[in-house]
C-alpha cells in the first residue's frame, strides 16, 4: 500500500475482496493448550487429532502411530473423557433421516431461562438449545420432515410452552459445520 498526500493508505494495487483479505485458514484464535483438568499434554492432543481425523481410528493404530501402548492410549482416551475434555458421538445426515428442515429459532422469554432451555431441550425436534445474549433469550436448532411439520413444532409446540414470549424463526438453508480438527497443541 501507498499512502497520499494526506497520509491516508490507497486501495491495493491490485483490488480484491472482502474474503481475500480477511480470511485465512489459520484461527486468529490461540490454540487450546489444556481441558478443565488441567492434565492435558502433547499425546494427549495427538490421540485426540488421531480422532478428529478418523473417529473410528481402533487404539492399535492410535498407539501405533504415535509410539505407544494400546494401554496408556486407552488409559489416556478413558481419563479424557472422565474429564469431559474428548465425548464420542455418532453424527447424523439429516437428509438420509428424512428430516429435511431446519431451523434456528430465536425465544424471547419471560420467567427462568435455564427451566425454558430444559424443557425446550426434551423436545424431539429440538437438537440444540443454547441459552445467548442478545436480542433473544434462547437459540434452539430443529430439525423437522417438511415446512408442515416445522409449523406445527413452532405453533402447537414451542410458542404454547410457558415463558415463550416471541419467536423468531430462520429456515437454514445451507450448513457448514467445521468438521476439521482442531489444533490442541
Amino acid at each position: 500500500c501507498s499512502s497520499d498526500a494526506g497520509g491516508r493508505d490507497n486501495q491495493h494495487d491490485h483490488p480484491s475482496t472482502f474474503l481475500e483479505d480477511n480470511v485465512t485458514n489459520e484461527s486468529p484464535l490461540p490454540p487450546l493448550r489444556r481441558g478443565r483438568s488441567g492434565t492435558s499434554d502433547e499425546i494427549d492432543a495427538a490421540i485426540i487429532l488421531q480422532l478428529q481425523t478418523a473417529g473410528r481410528r481402533s487404539y492399535t493404530r492410535i498407539a501405533s502411530e504415535l509410539d505407544l501402548s494400546e494401554s496408556a492410549v486407552r488409559r489416556r482416551l478413558q481419563r479424557l473423557m472422565e474429564d469431559d475434555v474428548v465425548r464420542v458421538v455418532a453424527l447424523t445426515d439429516h437428509a438420509h433421516l428424512g428430516l429435511d428442515v431446519r431451523a434456528i429459532v430465536g425465544i424471547r422469554s419471560s420467567g427462568d431461562v435455564e427451566k425454558l432451555a430444559q424443557v425446550l431441550a426434551r423436545i424431539q425436534e429440538v437438537e440444540r438449545t443454547a441459552i445467548v445474549t442478545g436480542p433473544f433469550d434462547l437459540i434452539v436448532e430443529v430439525a423437522c420432515e417438511n415446512n408442515d411439520h416445522l409449523l406445527a413444532v413452532l405453533n402447537q409446540g414451542l410458542r404454547k410452552l410457558p415463558g415463550v414470549e416471541s419467536l423468531t424463526t430462520m429456515t437454514v438453508l445451507q450448513s457448514h459445520d467445521h468438521r476439521g480438527p482442531i489444533d490442541l497443541r
